[in-house]
Protein backbone atom coordinates (compact mmCIF):
# COMPACT_ATOMS: atom_id res chain seq x y z
CA UNK A 1 0.00 0.00 0.00
CA UNK A 2 0.97 3.72 -0.63
CA UNK A 3 0.48 6.65 1.01
CA UNK A 4 1.01 10.02 -0.82
CA UNK A 5 1.45 12.84 1.64
CA UNK A 6 1.01 16.79 0.11
CA UNK A 7 4.46 17.63 1.43
CA UNK A 8 6.53 15.03 0.52
CA UNK A 9 8.28 15.76 -2.94
CA UNK A 10 7.33 12.60 -4.57
CA UNK A 11 5.63 9.47 -3.03
CA UNK A 12 7.28 7.69 -0.35
CA UNK A 13 6.96 4.16 -0.76
CA UNK A 14 5.89 2.97 3.03
CA UNK A 15 4.86 -0.56 3.95
CA UNK A 16 1.35 -0.76 5.62
CA UNK A 17 0.67 -1.78 10.01
CA UNK A 18 -2.46 -3.22 11.01
CA UNK A 19 -2.77 -4.21 14.38
CA UNK A 20 -6.25 -6.44 15.10
CA UNK A 21 -7.60 -7.22 18.98
CA UNK A 22 -10.63 -9.12 19.78
CA UNK A 23 -13.10 -8.60 22.33
CA UNK A 24 -15.43 -10.81 23.56
CA UNK A 25 -18.00 -12.07 26.69
CA UNK A 26 -18.21 -15.49 28.35
CA UNK A 27 -20.94 -16.43 30.62
CA UNK A 28 -21.24 -19.62 32.46
CA UNK A 29 -24.30 -20.82 34.22
CA UNK A 30 -24.85 -23.99 36.78
CA UNK A 31 -27.67 -25.94 38.50
CA UNK A 32 -27.71 -26.83 41.99
CA UNK A 33 -29.77 -29.36 42.97
CA UNK A 34 -32.14 -28.67 45.91
CA UNK A 35 -33.72 -25.96 47.11
CA UNK A 36 -31.35 -22.31 46.39
CA UNK A 37 -30.81 -20.14 49.46
CA UNK A 38 -32.63 -16.92 49.22
CA UNK A 39 -30.81 -14.03 47.54
CA UNK A 40 -28.85 -11.22 49.37
CA UNK A 41 -30.49 -8.35 47.32
CA UNK A 42 -33.83 -9.64 47.96
CA UNK A 43 -34.56 -10.43 43.98
CA UNK A 44 -36.03 -13.83 43.19
CA UNK A 45 -33.92 -16.93 41.24
CA UNK A 46 -35.50 -18.97 38.71
CA UNK A 47 -35.22 -22.50 39.95
CA UNK A 48 -36.05 -25.60 38.53
CA UNK A 49 -39.30 -26.89 39.74
CA UNK A 50 -38.55 -30.42 42.25
CA UNK A 51 -39.63 -33.39 40.67
CA UNK A 52 -42.74 -34.58 42.61
CA UNK A 53 -42.41 -38.36 43.84
CA UNK A 54 -45.43 -40.32 42.75
CA UNK A 55 -48.10 -41.08 45.51
CA UNK A 56 -48.02 -45.05 46.83
CA UNK A 57 -50.93 -46.90 45.41
CA UNK A 58 -54.32 -47.60 47.52
CA UNK A 59 -55.05 -51.24 46.50
CA UNK A 60 -59.10 -50.88 47.88
CA UNK A 61 -61.36 -51.43 44.44
CA UNK A 62 -62.72 -53.36 42.44
CA UNK A 63 -60.48 -54.79 39.70
CA UNK A 64 -60.39 -56.67 36.22
CA UNK A 65 -58.38 -58.00 33.59
CA UNK A 66 -56.92 -60.64 31.59
CA UNK A 67 -53.58 -62.98 31.34
CA UNK A 68 -51.16 -65.05 29.08
CA UNK A 69 -49.13 -67.95 30.27
CA UNK A 70 -48.18 -71.41 30.11
CA UNK A 71 -48.00 -74.54 32.40
CA UNK A 72 -46.92 -77.99 33.11
CA UNK A 73 -49.21 -81.01 33.84
CA UNK A 74 -48.33 -84.53 35.09
CA UNK A 75 -50.36 -87.48 35.53
CA UNK A 76 -49.57 -90.31 37.26
CA UNK A 77 -51.61 -93.09 36.12
CA UNK A 78 -52.45 -96.40 38.40
CA UNK A 79 -51.15 -99.47 36.43
CA UNK A 80 -52.89 -102.93 37.25
CA UNK A 81 -50.96 -105.21 35.19
CA UNK A 82 -48.20 -107.62 36.58
CA UNK A 83 -44.87 -108.09 35.18
CA UNK A 84 -44.93 -110.40 32.02
CA UNK A 85 -42.34 -112.74 30.04
CA UNK A 86 -43.38 -112.11 26.59
CA UNK A 87 -42.01 -114.27 23.41
CA UNK A 88 -38.46 -115.25 23.39
CA UNK A 89 -38.07 -114.60 27.27
CA UNK A 90 -38.59 -110.63 27.06
CA UNK A 91 -40.01 -109.28 29.69
CA UNK A 92 -42.87 -106.54 30.28
CA UNK A 93 -41.59 -104.24 33.00
CA UNK A 94 -44.67 -103.53 35.06
CA UNK A 95 -44.70 -99.43 36.26
CA UNK A 96 -42.51 -98.43 33.45
CA UNK A 97 -43.65 -95.14 32.23
CA UNK A 98 -47.35 -94.91 33.68
CA UNK A 99 -46.12 -90.76 33.58
CA UNK A 100 -47.29 -88.40 31.11
CA UNK A 101 -46.15 -84.75 31.16
CA UNK A 102 -48.10 -82.13 29.62
CA UNK A 103 -46.79 -78.55 28.33
CA UNK A 104 -48.58 -75.52 26.71
CA UNK A 105 -49.72 -72.15 26.26
CA UNK A 106 -52.64 -70.83 28.26
CA UNK A 107 -54.82 -67.56 28.03
CA UNK A 108 -57.66 -66.09 29.80
CA UNK A 109 -58.96 -63.40 32.38
CA UNK A 110 -59.70 -62.51 36.34
CA UNK A 111 -62.10 -60.41 38.06
CA UNK A 112 -61.67 -59.70 41.74
CA UNK A 113 -61.70 -57.28 44.99
CA UNK A 114 -59.18 -56.12 47.18
CA UNK A 115 -59.37 -53.89 50.74
CA UNK A 116 -56.61 -52.54 52.36
CA UNK A 117 -55.70 -51.74 55.80
CA UNK A 118 -52.35 -50.12 56.78
CA UNK A 119 -50.05 -52.20 54.38
CA UNK A 120 -51.62 -55.28 54.44
CA UNK A 121 -54.18 -56.12 51.49
CA UNK A 122 -56.76 -58.96 51.21
CA UNK A 123 -58.84 -59.95 48.54
CA UNK A 124 -61.15 -62.38 46.78
CA UNK A 125 -60.66 -63.76 42.90
CA UNK A 126 -61.97 -65.33 40.45
CA UNK A 127 -60.05 -66.46 37.58
CA UNK A 128 -60.97 -68.88 34.11
CA UNK A 129 -58.81 -69.86 31.38
CA UNK A 130 -58.80 -71.55 28.04
CA UNK A 131 -55.25 -73.70 27.70
CA UNK A 132 -53.80 -76.21 25.03
CA UNK A 133 -51.63 -78.26 27.51
CA UNK A 134 -51.09 -81.83 26.07
CA UNK A 135 -48.41 -84.89 26.70
CA UNK A 136 -48.21 -88.71 26.09
CA UNK A 137 -45.94 -91.35 27.61
CA UNK A 138 -46.12 -95.16 27.57
CA UNK A 139 -48.01 -97.04 30.38
CA UNK A 140 -49.09 -100.29 31.24
CA UNK A 141 -46.16 -101.91 30.58
CA UNK A 142 -46.88 -105.42 32.10
CA UNK A 143 -49.38 -105.36 29.46
CA UNK A 144 -47.22 -105.30 26.88
CA UNK A 145 -47.31 -101.17 26.41
CA UNK A 146 -50.03 -98.87 25.34
CA UNK A 147 -49.82 -94.77 24.57
CA UNK A 148 -51.45 -92.70 27.16
CA UNK A 149 -52.32 -89.59 26.87
CA UNK A 150 -53.67 -86.49 28.87
CA UNK A 151 -55.21 -83.36 27.77
CA UNK A 152 -56.11 -80.10 29.60
CA UNK A 153 -58.46 -77.66 27.90
CA UNK A 154 -59.87 -75.41 30.87
CA UNK A 155 -58.92 -74.26 33.80
CA UNK A 156 -60.40 -71.81 36.64
CA UNK A 157 -60.32 -71.36 40.32
CA UNK A 158 -61.84 -68.92 42.63
CA UNK A 159 -59.34 -67.93 45.60
CA UNK A 160 -58.63 -65.67 48.32
CA UNK A 161 -55.73 -63.51 48.86
CA UNK A 162 -53.61 -61.65 51.07
CA UNK A 163 -50.33 -59.27 50.60
CA UNK A 164 -47.97 -56.97 51.56
CA UNK A 165 -47.44 -53.17 49.90
CA UNK A 166 -45.26 -50.56 49.83
CA UNK A 167 -44.99 -47.56 47.58
CA UNK A 168 -46.72 -49.18 44.39
CA UNK A 169 -45.82 -52.83 44.55
CA UNK A 170 -47.57 -55.25 45.64
CA UNK A 171 -46.46 -59.15 46.84
CA UNK A 172 -49.22 -61.41 47.86
CA UNK A 173 -50.38 -65.08 48.51
CA UNK A 174 -53.23 -66.98 47.20
CA UNK A 175 -55.20 -70.01 47.79
CA UNK A 176 -58.50 -71.72 47.32
CA UNK A 177 -60.65 -74.19 44.60
CA UNK A 178 -59.45 -75.25 41.42
CA UNK A 179 -61.67 -76.73 38.88
CA UNK A 180 -59.93 -78.02 35.50
CA UNK A 181 -61.37 -79.99 31.96
CA UNK A 182 -59.11 -82.68 30.94
CA UNK A 183 -58.91 -85.48 28.43
CA UNK A 184 -57.83 -88.74 28.77
CA UNK A 185 -56.49 -90.84 25.95
CA UNK A 186 -55.46 -94.54 25.58
CA UNK A 187 -54.49 -96.71 22.44
CA UNK A 188 -53.58 -100.15 22.60
CA UNK A 189 -52.90 -100.66 19.42
CA UNK A 190 -49.00 -101.53 19.31
CA UNK A 191 -47.08 -103.84 17.34
CA UNK A 192 -47.85 -106.64 20.10
CA UNK A 193 -51.50 -105.79 20.82
CA UNK A 194 -54.57 -104.70 19.23
CA UNK A 195 -56.90 -103.66 21.85
CA UNK A 196 -58.66 -100.71 21.06
CA UNK A 197 -58.72 -97.04 21.81
CA UNK A 198 -60.54 -94.97 23.74
CA UNK A 199 -61.20 -91.76 25.73
CA UNK A 200 -62.64 -89.98 28.40
CA UNK A 201 -63.25 -86.66 29.86
CA UNK A 202 -63.42 -85.21 33.19
CA UNK A 203 -64.35 -81.94 35.04
CA UNK A 204 -62.45 -82.70 38.61
CA UNK A 205 -62.34 -79.60 41.57
CA UNK A 206 -59.39 -79.81 43.41
CA UNK A 207 -57.29 -76.93 45.28
CA UNK A 208 -54.55 -74.44 44.98
CA UNK A 209 -52.01 -72.03 46.11
CA UNK A 210 -49.86 -69.57 44.92
CA UNK A 211 -48.53 -66.35 44.93
CA UNK A 212 -47.21 -63.19 42.70
CA UNK A 213 -46.10 -59.64 42.89
CA UNK A 214 -48.36 -56.59 41.10
CA UNK A 215 -47.24 -53.30 39.92
CA UNK A 216 -49.12 -50.13 39.86
CA UNK A 217 -48.10 -48.68 36.25
CA UNK A 218 -50.98 -45.67 37.67
CA UNK A 219 -53.61 -45.32 39.64
CA UNK A 220 -55.85 -47.86 37.74
CA UNK A 221 -53.56 -49.86 35.60
CA UNK A 222 -51.34 -52.59 37.10
CA UNK A 223 -49.56 -55.16 35.82
CA UNK A 224 -48.80 -58.87 37.37
CA UNK A 225 -46.41 -61.92 37.45
CA UNK A 226 -48.19 -64.90 39.58
CA UNK A 227 -47.45 -68.90 40.21
CA UNK A 228 -50.17 -71.29 40.64
CA UNK A 229 -49.80 -75.19 41.71
CA UNK A 230 -52.94 -77.01 41.00
CA UNK A 231 -53.94 -80.40 42.78
CA UNK A 232 -56.27 -82.86 41.29
CA UNK A 233 -57.44 -85.72 43.50
CA UNK A 234 -56.90 -89.00 42.20
CA UNK A 235 -60.00 -90.23 39.87
CA UNK A 236 -61.44 -93.20 38.22
CA UNK A 237 -61.14 -92.87 34.18
CA UNK A 238 -63.02 -95.62 32.37
CA UNK A 239 -61.77 -97.33 28.71
CA UNK A 240 -64.64 -99.48 28.06
CA UNK A 241 -63.83 -99.78 24.20
CA UNK A 242 -60.07 -100.70 25.18
CA UNK A 243 -59.99 -104.81 25.56
CA UNK A 244 -58.16 -106.15 28.53
CA UNK A 245 -57.60 -102.47 29.82
CA UNK A 246 -61.92 -102.25 30.31
CA UNK A 247 -61.77 -105.05 33.39
CA UNK A 248 -59.63 -103.00 35.53
CA UNK A 249 -59.99 -99.74 37.05
CA UNK A 250 -57.65 -96.84 36.12
CA UNK A 251 -56.91 -94.14 38.47
CA UNK A 252 -54.84 -90.91 37.95
CA UNK A 253 -53.40 -88.29 39.98
CA UNK A 254 -53.03 -85.35 38.56
CA UNK A 255 -50.62 -81.52 39.37
CA UNK A 256 -50.64 -78.83 37.24
CA UNK A 257 -48.24 -75.97 37.19
CA UNK A 258 -48.86 -72.54 35.69
CA UNK A 259 -47.21 -69.50 35.12
CA UNK A 260 -49.28 -65.89 34.31
CA UNK A 261 -48.44 -62.65 33.31
CA UNK A 262 -51.19 -59.88 33.00
CA UNK A 263 -52.51 -56.66 33.60
CA UNK A 264 -55.92 -55.48 35.93
CA UNK A 265 -57.54 -52.07 35.63
CA UNK A 266 -58.94 -50.68 39.44
CA UNK A 267 -62.29 -48.99 39.65
CA UNK A 268 -61.93 -47.09 43.01
CA UNK A 269 -64.91 -47.00 45.58
CA UNK A 270 -65.75 -43.15 44.26
CA UNK A 271 -65.15 -43.99 40.58
CA UNK A 272 -68.34 -46.53 40.94
CA UNK A 273 -70.19 -43.93 42.74
CA UNK A 274 -69.53 -41.84 39.79
CA UNK A 275 -70.79 -44.06 37.25
CA UNK A 276 -74.10 -45.20 39.23
CA UNK A 277 -74.72 -41.44 39.88
CA UNK A 278 -74.65 -41.05 36.28
CA UNK A 279 -76.67 -43.19 35.29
Amino acid sequence: MIFDFLTAPAPIPETGRFTTERYGVFAQSSYRWGEPPPPANGHPILAKAAIVASAPMNWTGFYFGAHLGGGWSDAQWYDPFASTVGPGGFINVAGFGDTTHATGPLGGGQIGADWQTGRVVVGVEADADAANMRGENTCFSGLGGSNCQHAISALGAITGRVGFAWDRSLAYAKGGGAWTDTSYSLSGNTGALTLGTGGTTLDRWGWTAGGGIEYALTNHWTALAEYDHVGVPSATVPFPSVAVINTHTIGVKQSVNLFKLGVNYKFELADLSAIAAAN
